[in-house]
């Protein structure tokens, strides 16, 4: 976890962060051979636990990285962020690792090509031990690796009667392991009294020239606590991400980066301009008596705000709209965890077999999660709205179309559907937010 961390930290991430390191003072200080003895003691004792609680906060020139951590003999679970926006978790189990993030984790983090890390989009990756990225993904995320990372190596000194956050403990300095070339370093292991030893918390300063560069904290706790978790659903095989980056240039919209079309049978999107065979069609979403009334409601705002904003959408009767149905699931169709949706469009093939043209598009609500979460219910309808305009999705972090992005359709989005329902023209050099 440490080499990882000021691997991202040398890359110069922009912020700013304030850490309070440890210090040492009135301790006692003993024999070299007295803290090799006390160290192998503390390593052994870690490793019998066998599980435990990290929180690690490291900082460059304002740059910060932090990892949260539940870390078990063979499976383990880790969120990493930075001040650059980087946003990940990783996690260990059943022999495998997965990791999910943003696009800027994916990218700048992780060091995936830009294609294939916009095709992961909000998926979750999987790798065997056989992948060659294993290793970068789960390093320090089990026992065997993260408790490496704590030790502190080369030339050791000992400290007694440390007092730390009003513990009194006993501090192990020497080297950072795997520090980066052309720096010095310091690495500070605090452990508890006893006959058991444990670590507790780990300093550490890097330095050139003789100023401090780097340096970090790493809290521990919950030793021997049980950890197990559980592996995602559906993750997508390292293996094949090729292929899904050749997929998403399939959805890439011209002229409109960020935003991707839905595909039809054999993989062929719909023209752009026309997705229903005729430019700016008129849509209308039509509502079934079995949504419950608040929800039927909330859908009539959220088309007509859409509408406010140019869109050839409606709930009203329009002549010569197309008809989208929204219904809500049956009682036997409880849909999966979180699930609000599910839209099923129906196509046809185009002359020249390259494009698909809807012929019509329906979706089924899952009430049941929408009770206490109105905004899983407008990013649903927006999706909905989107994809009857011609785009199925955004890799865009700010787009109204993402899990985690606007509440409402941004300017760039309402662009963007407008270009793709053929209800604008489009400048030679592309969309104009």
């Amino acid at each position: 976890m440490l080499i990882r961390a000021w691997s991202a930290l040398c890359r110069a991430l922009p912020g700013a962060f304030v850490i309070v390191l440890l210090v040492a003072g009135g301790a006692r200080a003993a024999s070299p051979g007295a803290a090799r003895t006390l160290l192998a003691r503390t390593v052994a004792d870690a490793r019998s636990q066998q599980s435990f609680h990290e929180l690690i906060s490291q900082v460059e020139s304002g740059a910060r990285v932090g990892f949260v951590a539940d870390i078990g003999a063979s499976a383990g679970r880790q969120e990493i962020t930075t001040s650059s926006g980087v946003r990940a978790v990783v996690i260990v189990a059943s022999g495998r690792a997965y990791l999910s993030g943003n696009y800027t984790a994916l990218a700048h983090y992780f060091g995936f090509p830009a294609a294939v890390a916009a095709a992961i989009g909000s998926r979750w990756v999987s790798f065997s031990h056989a992948d060659s990225g294993y290793g970068s993904v789960a390093v320090d995320v089990t026992a065997p690796s993260a408790i490496a990372e704590l030790v502190p190596v080369g030339a050791l000194r000992l400290h007694t009667g440390v007092r730390v956050a009003g513990r009194r403990l006993t501090a192990i300095d020497g080297a950072m392991p795997g520090a980066p070339k052309g720096v010095s370093s310091t690495q500070t292991l605090y452990v508890t009294g006893g006959s058991d030893p444990l670590p507790v918390r780990v300093s550490t300063q890097l330095r050139r020239g003789g100023h401090i560069v780097a340096h970090g904290t790493i809290l521990i706790s919950a030793w021997g606590e049980r950890v197990a978790p559980a592996p995602p659903q559906r993750p997508v095989a390292v293996t094949g991400l090729a292929a899904l980056a050749h997929r998403l240039a399939e959805m890439t919209i011209p002229k409109a980066p960020g935003y991707l079309a839905f595909l039809g049978p054999g993989e062929r999107p719909p023209v752009i301009g026309r997705p229903w065979g005729r430019a700016c069609q008129a849509v209308r979403f039509v509502l079934s008596g079995s949504l419950p009334a608040a929800i039927s409601a909330r859908i009539v705002k959220l088309v007509a705000a859409a509408r406010a904003q140019g869109l050839a959408v409606s709930t009203a009767p329009t002549p010569g709209a197309v008809r989208v149905a929204i219904t809500a699931a049956s009682a036997a169709r409880r849909g999966a965890p979180g699930q609000v949706i599910a839209s099923s469009p129906s196509t046809r093939k185009l002359p020249g077999g390259r494009n698909v043209a809807l012929t019509g598009l329906s979706a089924t609500l899952f009430t049941g999660p929408l009770a206490s979460h109105p905004g899983r219910l407008a990013l649903a309808i927006r999706r909905l709205i989107a994809l009857s305009q011609g785009i199925g999705s955004s890799t865009l972090a700010g787009s109204g179309l993402s899990a985690h992005g606007a509440s409402g359709f941004t300017t760039a989005d309402v662009t963007a559907l407008l270009y793709t329902s053929g209800c604008s023209a489009v400048a030679p050099g592309g969309l104009a937010a």
